[in-house]
């Protein structure tokens, strides 16, 4: 949707002649006037929800991108000049594009520096917050504006003849832009959805006996073992087959066979680990293969834990 601004007084008094808005009271002409302010806002607290709610990528992108990259610095833009003889229409587009790229920086500085985390939901937090503050300026502002003075926007309704009036070259042209446009539209919605979908990949994770991502056995005596888990989360885009080695400073310990995990599905299992002679710091390494790689490739993740052969303490 294109807008364009009544960026002068003379233009503005074409669409609210002074002698109107004289006898309309402040609070009347508002309305009137802050209603793409209204709208941006609706798609900011849309924009917000949607990756919050798992909405489908189409959404998440339609709406987060002019939430991101113009929705915040336009209301910025709009707290700053309440009038439309400051800057035109499209300066106020530009700042807003601007000011957008402007805001994320400091959000996330401001962020660091709280309680929350720098995750997704402060950050979306973060920008609608700051639309609704810049709004809400903007809207007061305009308001103690007099009303002739104030910043208008409005949709433009060009005047088109019929399709049918049109001769033929207008016909090809038309034809032309529009088998352009959708060409185009479509190569581009399938690169932003494999942008989305990201490369394929496969995760690879140790855990310790309590399913915990921390504690692990440092210290083992050698005959004895102890348990840690193993979990392999297929993002590859298809079923995958995948089998695991685990050595200790270059001696097998274990190893699993075949390991089938379906399309984005997972797979956990404890692996019981031993230290083949006393020493300080000996590697644990889990590899991981796929099942097609030949042998004496290199894997295709691998793991590593470093831990100590002590003796067994002294019984009393």
């Amino acid at each position: 949707m294109r807008i364009r601004v009544e960026g002068d007084r003379n233009r503005t008094r074409e669409i609210l002649p002074r002698e109107q808005a004289a006898q309309r009271t402040p609070e009347q002409a508002s309305v009137r006037d802050w209603w793409e302010l209204g709208l941006l806002g609706l798609v900011a607290v849309f924009g917000t929800l949607a990756p919050l709610l798992d909405a489908p990528i189409w959404v998440r992108t339609a709406l987060g991108i002019p939430l991101v990259l113009f929705v915040p610095g336009y209301a910025l833009v709009s707290a700053l000049f309440p009038s439309g003889e400051a800057i035109d229409g499209i300066e106020r587009i530009a700042l807003g594009f601007g000011l957008s790229l402007a805001l994320i920086p400091l959000i996330a500085l401001g962020i660091q520096y709280s309680p929350w985390r720098l995750t997704l939901g402060p950050i979306l937090g973060g920008l609608l917050g700051s639309t609704i503050v810049f709004s809400a300026i903007a809207v007061w502002r305009r308001r103690r504006t007099a009303p002739e003075e104030r910043f208008v926007a409005v949709i433009p309704r060009p005047a088109v003849p019929p399709p049918r009036t049109w001769d033929r070259t207008t016909k090809f042209a038309v034809g032309l832009l529009v088998v352009s446009l959708l060409l185009l539209g479509g190569s581009g919605a399938v690169l932003v959805v494999e942008r989305l979908q990201g490369d394929p990949m496969t995760e690879f994770a140790l855990f310790n006996a309590d399913g915990r991502p921390e504690f692990y056995p440092r210290d083992l005596v050698p005959g004895t073992s102890a348990t840690v888990k193993v979990q392999v989360v297929n993002d590859e885009g298809h079923d995958q087959r995948y089998r695991m080695l685990v050595t200790a400073d270059a001696q097998e310990i274990g190893s699993v066979s075949d390991i089938a995990v379906p399309r984005g599905g997972s797979w956990e299992q404890p692996v019981a680990i031993h230290v083949p002679a006393l020493g300080q710091q000996i590697p644990v390494l889990f590899e991981l293969f796929k099942q097609e790689q030949p042998a004496g490739s290199a894997p295709y993740r691998t793991l590593r834990l470093f831990v100590n052969g002590v003796p067994p303490s002294p019984t009393p």
